[in-house]
């Protein structure tokens, strides 16, 4: 009797662990030990019982048995950190806590099975389905489906299991991706329909394919592509869009860095047209992603052409989340703060009555990103809010952008702190990365900190002709303006007006005000430390008289201060046809 837990198969008899669908090897002592906990979950295992079974009358020391743990931890996927697998009991010993279920339990049934049981497990996947398209994902979906998958595997039933962790899946893309349970259901799914015949070729790719969507965030990249390839073909053999929908998916969520945005822009139209106007999550998600791709590029017609066709997706799944959020993020790039504020209101809402963990991270996010624009005061507990919702394969990219908003606030400590948290760690390649690089790269501009500049601006300058944004909605601006800022930090004031005029005129096309508005400040900088007053001053008056028109009083007061301050010597005239008023906010 072979046994299984989260992604692994533990097989007694041929002595060989499995992962996924890669063979593990173990070291003889290290099997036996993984075994031996497996066998007795049901208690805590004592370290001289280990001692006595695994070694059998051998004399080693307690590093040994802690060696042969780390080794059995390694193997399964686990760590001495989180220990969810194999927990340690301080002086005591270890317990296996994973849920565990015998590897043929799928396939052979432990309890009798009837028609009418199959019959009820199907009518729940069925009431979870519906509840899902209408979008009542948070009314006990994803309950729905948990029990249907217990019932199928006890009942024996490949298929209905694979439709229920196909079904978890769709409920939990977007609430916690790469989830361990999801991750864990899908593997037991795969193995269950053993080799696939005809009638089940296409579930076992879509299973497949909803694997790889999951497994991309997490890391595990080539695993995802591997999987993600192996989908296709069978997708396309069975002439099912939903299945080629959810293959090009997979295919899409390991092309996020900014290296792959000609292949992912690509994709992301596939998707597009796949999904055709099906109004479910991959519809939605394929607006959603060539949205980002178009935004990176700075391509503003084919965003439009985007938003127009997105907008009749009004019942999908996460429609009012992701377009949403698009929405919302538009809004406010273009400088009408008042819709931005309302729809952020209504994604508060939605944080505060759905468990959607990456949702609710970008709403503070989003909330943040205004309060700067606006030049109000950040939310109570921003900050810890956004560290306490942002999902841990994402913290480092939320890291970057409170270090970003800190800065921009003028909370000088507050942005030192999460930067140098985050600075010298590696920059994932995934959706955020482009954003987090550029953010990081503006803070760095803004301490001072030339020499991390220059690493970070080596790591932007390949992308300079890009917009950075997070997902389709955290838009920071061209990459343009963090390399002119570091450039005017190490004193090349050519190069630093070069890349801010490049970001003014990106702004432009893209109709962002604000951040043109931004481009116009920093120009002007640049331009006074050039010794060109005349030309600064035509930026800096320009900034004042767009920055009142959108009601960004910060920027408004950054800009009159350089007019009125004592660093004009060719030009030093008042300011002309804007009011004198102090600003506020």
């Amino acid at each position: 009797m072979g046994y299984c837990f989260g992604e692994c198969e533990l097989d007694p008899r041929r002595r060989e662990l499995r992962r996924g669908c890669e063979r593990v090897h173990l070291q003889p002592r290290v099997f036996d030990l993984l075994l031996h906990l497996i066998e007795h979950a049901d208690r805590v295992v004592h370290k001289g019982e280990l001692l006595d079974e695994i070694w059998r009358g051998v004399a080693v020391s307690d590093a040994a048995l802690v060696s042969a743990v780390r080794d059995a931890r390694l193997a399964v996927g686990d760590d001495g950190r989180r220990q969810e697998i194999i927990r340690t009991i301080p002086r005591v010993g270890f317990r296996f806590v994973a849920p565990v279920t015998n590897a043929s339990g799928s396939s052979s049934p432990t309890n009798p099975s009837t028609p009418l049981q199959r019959w009820r497990c199907e009518t729940l996947i069925e009431l979870a389905e519906q509840r899902t398209t209408s979008g009542e994902y948070h009314r006990g979906a994803r309950d729905l489906f948990r029990q249907a998958a217990q019932m199928a595997r006890e009942g024996g039933w490949p298929d209905l299991l694979g439709r229920s962790a196909l079904g978890l899946g769709e409920v939990s893309h977007g609430i916690a991706l790469g989830d361990r349970e999801l991750v864990a259901l899908l593997e037991e799914a795969i193995r269950a329909l053993g080799d696939p015949d005809e009638g089940s070729a296409l579930l076992r790719s879509r299973l497949r394919a909803r694997l790889a969507i999951e497994l991309g965030p997490t890391g595990q990249i080539e695993r995802a592509r591997a999987l993600g390839r192996a989908a296709l073909p069978a997708a396309r053999r069975a002439g099912d869009d939903r299945g080629l929908a959810e293959a090009r998916l997979a295919r899409l969520m390991v092309l996020s860095g900014p290296q792959h945005l000609a292949e992912r822009r690509e994709a992301a139209w596939e998707l597009v047209v796949t999904a055709g106007e099906e109004t479910g999550e991959m519809a939605v998600w394929g607006h959603h992603l060539a949205l980002q791709g178009e935004l990176e590029a700075g391509d503003r017609e084919r965003l439009d052409a985007l938003v127009a066709s997105a907008s009749g997706l009004r019942h999908g799944l996460h429609h009012a989340e992701l377009l949403g959020f698009f929405e919302a993020g538009r809004a406010g790039w273009e400088g009408r703060f008042e819709a931005a504020r309302r729809l952020v209101g209504h994604m508060v809402t939605c944080d505060e009555s759905a468990p959607l963990v990456g949702f609710a991270a970008n709403t503070w996010i989003l909330r943040g990103w205004l309060a700067w624009l606006t030049g109000q005061s950040l939310p109570a507990r921003w900050s810890e809010r956004l560290r306490e919702r942002c999902p841990a394969e994402y913290a480092h990219a939320g890291l970057a952008f409170e270090a970003f908003v800190a800065s921009r606030v003028g909370d000088v400590e507050g942005a030192r702190e999460a930067y140098e948290e985050c600075v010298d760690l590696p920059v994932r390649e995934d959706m955020f990365q482009l954003f987090a690089l550029t953010a990081l790269a503006e803070v760095a501009a803004s301490l001072g900190d030339g020499e991390r500049g220059e690493r970070l601006g080596g790591q932007l300058r390949p992308y300079a002709d890009r917009v950075a944004v997070g997902m389709a909605t955290h838009y920071v601006g061209s990459v343009h303006r963090p390399l002119g800022n570091l450039a005017r930090l190490a004193g090349r004031s050519d190069e630093a007006i070069a890349h801010l005029s490049s970001a003014l005129k990106v702004e432009l096309h893209m109709r962002a005000r604000p951040f043109a508005a931004i481009a116009r400040r920093d120009l002007g900088v640049a331009l006074l430390d050039a010794g060109r007053p005349v030309a600064a001053r035509h930026e800096l008056l320009a900034c004042v008289g767009e920055a009142e028109a959108m009601g960004m009083p910060g920027l408004v007061r950054d800009a009159r201060e350089l007019l009125d301050s004592g660093r004009w010597k060719a030009v030093a005239a008042p300011l002309a046809g804007t009011s004198r008023r102090p600003a506020t906010g």
